[in-house]
């Protein structure tokens, strides 16, 4: 089977973006080639054998973010909405230049999983599944498929490290727009008594659910396609919410109602330039922490 390959030329703080819009439209997996990572790596204190220095000085500094779809997609709504960022992204977008090719399916499948590689968050490691084997902490195997969520999105490792800091233990734990599941499983997998994993898109509910049972906590994880409801028989200890600025505010009043009494709450998906209308819609929560990466932001409140 062939597929349309499209390559979209952006800077760092679109690729995220972009890829969104691939995921959204039907894309199989996305791929992100960005110098600005690779640097970043190189630069911390973890040691990473398999990254080649010369990466690093390369000087092509464009970013590039690629998609993959069934070879007879109309890609004209792909293409309408990425060009549609020009005007509404709220930072430097880059050229945008999209370029479509016709690809072979081993071609396709080598190139997606080569940029995937074991994410380090604290005790928590993300893990592609064809890349098992020990690794420190709780492992959460991922499938990257068409749901979001694979651990290199900024948003996503904010959400882990500050799970981490309340400490899933023992409770009840709450993943609304779970996506691939990688925030309830992580949640799961450090000791979380019970987990409700919620998505309104049915491939991610699927994603979702088939990677809770390669991790061997679908007994834990319980993975319904739903809107987050205001009536909810049993209160949760900890509700995670990976969303956008725009839902998160809309959901404000049906969050606080699903959470215990001195709960806790992690927010995120939310723009700096959003970060405020946000904290405006939840002042009456308890801030405990407010984390920033790049150009996205994350708040870990009390109830």
């Amino acid at each position: 089977m062939d597929y349309k390959e499209i390559t979209v030329t952006t800077t760092h703080d679109c690729a995220d973006l972009v890829s969104l819009i691939l995921i959204e439209e039907g894309s199989e997996g996305v791929s992100v080639k960005d110098i600005n990572d690779v640097a970043e790596l190189y630069s911390s204190d973890i040691i990473w054998d398999y990254i080649d220095k010369a990466l690093v000085t390369d000087n092509d500094k464009n970013v590039y973010v690629k998609g993959f779809f069934a070879e007879d997609k109309d890609l004209s709504e792909v293409l309408a909405r990425i060009d549609e960022l020009k005007s509404t992204c709220p930072f430097d977008t880059g050229t945008l230049e999209a370029v479509i090719k016709t690809v072979g399916d081993e071609d396709w499948k080598n190139e997606w999983r080569k940029y995937y590689q074991p994410i380090f968050i604290g005790g928590v490691t993300i893990v592609p599944k064809w890349l098992d084997g020990d690794y420190p902490g709780a492992k959460v195997l991922i499938e990257p498929g068409n749901a979001f969520g694979t651990g290199n999105h900024e948003t996503t490792c904010l959400c882990i490290e500050l799970m981490q800091e309340v400490d899933p233990q023992g409770k009840l734990v709450f993943d609304v727009g779970c996506g691939s599941g990688i925030l309830g499983i992580a949640a799961a997998k450090l000791g979380a008594r019970a987990c409700e994993l919620s998505d309104i898109d049915e491939d991610a509910v699927k994603s979702a659910s088939d990677n809770a049972e390669l991790n061997g906590v679908q007994d834990i994880c319980k993975v319904i396609c739903a809107d987050l409801k205001a009536d909810t028989v049993e209160k949760c200890d900890l509700l995670i919410a990976n969303i956008t600025a725009d839902i998160l505010i809309r959901l404000e009043k049906q969050i606080y109602s699903n959470v215990r009494s001195g709960g806790n709450v992690i927010i995120s998906g939310i723009i700096n330039e959003r970060a405020e209308d946000v904290l405006k819609a939840y002042n009456n929560y308890k801030l405990i922490k407010r984390v920033k990466k790049g150009e996205w932001q994350a708040f870990l409140f009390e109830v």
